[in-house]
Formats: C-alpha cells, sequence, structure tokens
C-alpha cells in the first residue's frame, strides 16, 4: 500500500498554462521580443527561470533577466485573482485520501505562484507540505525535490506514487524511485509513456488510479 501521494500542480491539479501563457507575452510585448522567435523554447513542467534564460539567450531581455522574472510571476499571479477550477477527478481523488494518506505538492513553480493556484482553485486545504522552486537547486527532470520531499516527510520514494503531466517530470518521479502516474492534459502532446499508470485525467481514470494506490485493498 501507498503511503504518500506527491502532485505536481500545473497540468495535474490545474491547467494554467494559459494564464501563464498571456503572463509570458505581456513581459514579451513590453521588451519588445518577438514571440515568433520563441515558439521553440519548451515550456511544459518547467518554471520561468528556466523558459525566461532560455528567451533572454535568444532574444535578451532590457532589463536584468530576474528582473523580467519577477515582473512575470507578478503579473501572473495577479492574473490568478480570477477563480481556477481544478482539473477533472482531483478533488474526488484528495477527499478520498485526505484523512488515510500523506498528500505533498512538488512544483518547479515560484511559492507566490503556487499558493496563489490553491488558493484559487479552492485546494489549499489539502496540501499543507508544498515544495516549490526556492528549495530545489537543480529542477526537473532530476529528482531532488521528490527525494527533498520524501526525506522531509520522512517516508521512502518507494512507497510513493508521484502523479506528473510531463515527461521530465515522469523522469524526476522515477529516478527518485517512486511509482509514477501520468496524466494527460488535454492539448499537451507530452511523452508519458514511463510512467507506471498513465490515465486521460483523474475522472475518467479515477477507478485505475484507486487500484494503483491500494493494490489488493481496492474496492
Amino acid at each position: 500500500m501507498k503511503q504518500a501521494l506527491l502532485f505536481d500542480m500545473d497540468g495535474v491539479l490545474v491547467d494554467m498554462e494559459a494564464v501563464h501563457h498571456e503572463a509570458r507575452l505581456a513581459v514579451y510585448r513590453k521588451y519588445g521580443l518577438d514571440y515568433e522567435r520563441l515558439r521553440h523554447i519548451p515550456v511544459a513542467g518547467r518554471n520561468t527561470d528556466g523558459i525566461f534564460g532560455d528567451v533572454h539567450a535568444v532574444l535578451p531581455f532590457p532589463v536584468p533577466l530576474e528582473e523580467a522574472v519577477k515582473e512575470k510571476r507578478t503579473l501572473f499571479v495577479s492574473l490568478l485573482e480570477k477563480s481556477i477550477e481544478p482539473l477533472p477527478g482531483v478533488r474526488a481523488l484528495l477527499a478520498r485520501y485526505a484523512a488515510s494518506r500523506i498528500i505533498a505538492l512538488v512544483s518547479a513553480s515560484a511559492r507566490s505562484t503556487v499558493d496563489a493556484a490553491m488558493r484559487s482553485s479552492g485546494l489549499d486545504p489539502y496540501f499543507r507540505f508544498r515544495i516549490t522552486a526556492e528549495k530545489v537547486s537543480r529542477h526537473k527532470p532530476d529528482p531532488e525535490a521528490y527525494l527533498m520531499a520524501c526525506s522531509q516527510l520522512g517516508v521512502d520514494p518507494a512507497s510513493c506514487v508521484v502523479f506528473e503531466d510531463s515527461g521530465i517530470g515522469v523522469a524526476a518521479g522515477k529516478t527518485a524511485g517512486a511509482a509514477v502516474v501520468g496524466v494527460r492534459t488535454g492539448y499537451r502532446t507530452e511523452d508519458l509513456s514511463a510512467a507506471d499508470l498513465v490515465v486521460p485525467d483523474l475522472e475518467s481514470g479515477r477507478q485505475a488510479v484507486i487500484r494503483f494506490i491500494e493494490g489488493e485493498t481496492c474496492r
């Protein structure tokens, strides 16, 4: 039986890519950066530091990189003031295991982003323990964030189930030694084949996920 459930945030619990995209574009426009020359830069599963670092290498911001990152995050948090809904099946799954499993959030996003998203979506009460970008020095696909979560929670990675929607997130969970559920978020075409279980979402894949977590105890 699995003791702990470790969730990535964006694309697993909530889908904030449209909001991220809006905030990134606003910063690009402010500084005159041509988005068409930046489309090739990957964004799935990555934080703003990494994305804007790649942007800066192609089209340098006319301000320090740290300032551009801060502007994007500030704008993003303000855009999140409008309520966002959890993805299908998320609330029901969290409610099922709130009393019987350790539930934690392991995200590459900044703490301000994570906190705003959790408040806006109403998922805040489920995630008292959070690993965010500021706590790690090596981001996914490096397993540092998941290993740190397991260490601080006092659980063996082998007793954990990681929920991820990106290939680099799946790699991070697997390298850490956890079992991984890959969640496909609509428009994304991520390769999740390395995951132990892949579901379209946590609603249609609910029974498969429950069996995966509970094993023979599932009813």
